[in-house]
């Protein structure tokens, strides 16, 4: 019974905070709807205002910013050498996350399953748990991609690389998932492949023909790039984006596949830009309106004022309102 009311007081927790977070999305889109504060971020002078309306709207209790050398905050070239450590993650390469820890428990229950499932198929052969694979850290000779595969269901896609992997290597390190990386301007062969699964992929809307920076290539959507690489079916617990401005073509559409239940989306961390001339508000109020739609809220938002002359581009993080809710019940249940 005391479990029980515990589990209660829980849920009531859980709903108050939910009733909390939709009332702040309400009140953003209640103002948008009011033409003269529509006027003003459709006029307004500088682009960096247009992202004003757009705030983080709930909390992430386990936030944190994740992905990049320990310490450092500096890129290497030699990933072998650097141990990334959790909580050392600093500058512009490192994406703000919810729910390490929870992401982790899972991979480590699925893990347990899977070993028990070898264990009862192959009895005959001899296990023994090794110093090496007790160690918390997990690093890049204790497992291969092919055991990320086969050990969980944790599906991560980085989208823009510019052979800059820390982020897949930190992800390979602490929670072991399954990734892959897309990047159609990389000039010298992909660094990560002891990390990540490399396509020189882009994103875009299918069969269009894109080009950037002097690279030309043929533009997959993300439903085509799950159905070509086999991930149909499967959820995407992390998408990390950096296209250089095909975010309000591309992402309105996959809000809308979410919104539809054909692509399940954990959680994704996305760069966006304003520094073309072309993006005006109502490129924003779209993307947006389609995020809303798609049941998709705002935990993070950063200027990136490393690049982009200060201020042409944000860094958002955006959760699903159900993995939220799992992320946050995991620290106040």
């Amino acid at each position: 019974q005391q479990q029980q009311q515990q589990q209660q007081q829980c849920e009531n927790k859980l709903n108050q905070l939910d009733d909390i977070y939709n009332q702040r999305r309400l009140k953003r889109q209640i103002m948008l709807q009011d033409e003269e504060e529509l006027q003003h971020y459709r006029r307004s002078q500088h682009k960096i205002y247009m992202f004003d309306p757009y705030e983080p709207e709930c909390v992430c209790m386990s936030e944190e910013r994740f992905g990049g050398a320990g310490g450092s905050g500096e890129s290497s070239n030699d990933y072998s050498d650097v141990k990334y450590e959790r909580y050392e993650s600093f500058g512009d390469g490192p994406k703000f996350l919810c729910g390490i820890d929870f992401i982790a428990a899972k991979q480590q229950q699925q893990q347990h399953i899977h070993h028990t499932h070898k264990r009862q198929h192959h009895p005959e052969k001899k296990r023994i748990k090794t110093q090496q694979q007790q160690k918390t850290t997990i690093t890049k000779t204790s497992r291969t991609l092919q055991d990320d595969k086969d050990i969980n269901d944790c599906l991560v896609y980085s989208i823009g690389s510019k052979n800059e992997i820390d982020f897949e290597v930190a992800i390979h390190t602490h929670l072991g998932c399954e990734i892959h990386t897309f990047d159609p301007t990389l000039e010298d062969p992909f660094v990560g492949d002891a990390y990540s699964t490399f396509h020189p992929w882009g994103l875009g809307l299918d069969g269009v023909e894109a080009q950037y920076d002097g690279f030309k290539w043929t533009a997959k959507s993300i439903g085509t790039i799950m159905k070509e690489l086999g991930h149909t079916g499967r959820t995407l617990e992390v998408l990390k984006i950096d296209c250089e401005g095909c975010e309000y073509e591309v992402m309105p559409l996959l809000f809308e596949a979410i919104a539809s239940h054909e692509v399940q989306v954990n959680q994704i961390q996305i760069e966006m830009h304003a520094y073309q001339k072309w993006v005006t508000f109502d490129h924003l109020l779209n993307f947006f309106q389609k995020a809303d739609e798609a049941k998709m809220r705002i935990f993070h938002k950063e200027r990136n004022h490393w690049g982009c002359e200060g201020w042409k581009c944000l860094e958002y993080a955006f959760v699903s309102e159900q993995f939220l809710r799992q992320a946050n019940a995991a620290i106040v249940c």
